[in-house]
């Protein structure tokens, strides 16, 4: 499925993914992950939100670090600055701890003044 979203086929990928689903091959963090990211990467906002929603509610999935740096950076690049600064906030409550790459994100996103211009100018489209 990384193979997949990185080329761009999200739309593959996510039928792989239903695939397994199907045969009752639960999902874990990393197909999650590959699959958050692809979504963002590929402009489909609501999907990649929606997935991230059901991690847990739907498939028991706990989000890892990276999950929530896959986010926070979609969020912040597609203008959802205050979503992706509540989501910060919550790493700790959800008992991960924060990594260098979520630290990257505090600067931009501590400025409520100044959070919609610096979330996007900070982070590339690539940088996650």
């Amino acid at each position: 499925m990384g193979a997949l979203c990185k080329d761009g086929s999200t739309s593959r990928a996510l039928d792989v993914f239903c695939d397994l689903k199907d045969k009752k091959v639960p999902p874990n963090v990393f197909t999650n992950n590959y699959l958050i990211h692809g979504l963002w990467k590929a402009g489909n906002v609501e999907e990649g939100r929606a997935m991230f929603s059901r991690l847990c509610k739907d498939w028991c999935v706990q989000p890892n670090i990276v999950t929530y740096n896959i986010v926070i950076s979609g969020l912040c690049r597609h203008g959802f600055v205050d979503e992706a600064y509540g989501l910060f906030k919550m790493i700790e409550v959800s008992g991960c701890y924060q990594n260098y790459h979520s630290y990257k994100f505090d600067r931009p996103l501590i400025s409520s003044t100044q959070r919609s211009t610096r979330c996007r100018g900070t982070h590339s489209r690539d940088s996650i």
